[in-house]
């Protein structure tokens, strides 16, 4: 699969998603294991992950998986819709509020590093990867038990 992180977005959310250069149709994969959580927009598919991180799957034609259900890094989560996918990642920032009040915008933004064929990098703008997935990155969010079971299935 080849990933090319058009740029940045800006406006009034600060949000600054990976766009990822997919015809309408291509599978979409986890960039993680976590948790699916509810959203208001069918066209969106939002992932908890293990440590409280999100990543936000914009502009999906079709989600495979449900609200409460886990996925793992690697898993098939939907179809990319007419103009790609776009991917958030962000975390509730406590530092953003000021006591129990929110001081606007309480979300930060980060650019996760990827595992691609010239190694693990962080995407930079207009530059097209061929991403990776390999045993070790499927297993990073396992147990050692979830672990010695994915490794028993594969022989």
């Amino acid at each position: 699969m080849a990933c090319k992180p058009l740029g940045k977005r800006t406006g009034a959310n600060l949000s600054e998603p990976c766009n990822f250069a997919m015809l309408p149709g291509d599978t979409v994969y986890a960039t993680r294991s976590g948790i699916v959580c509810r959203t208001m927009l069918p066209r969106q598919l939002l992932i908890c992950h293990a440590d409280y991180t999100f990543a936000a799957y914009l502009a999906m034609n079709e989600n495979f998986v449900s609200p409460g259900e886990e996925v793992r890094t690697g898993q098939p989560v939907g179809i990319a819709g007419p103009t790609g996918v776009s991917i958030s990642f962000f975390f509730l920032d406590k530092n953003k509020f000021s006591g129990l009040e929110a001081a606007g915008y309480v979300y930060s933004h980060f650019t996760p590093v990827f595992r691609t064929t010239e190694g693990d990098v962080k995407p930079v703008e207009r530059k097209m990867y061929n991403a990776l997935v390999d045993d070790e990155l499927i297993m990073l969010d396992m147990s050692k038990r979830e672990q010695k079971k994915y490794l028993k299935s594969k022989k």
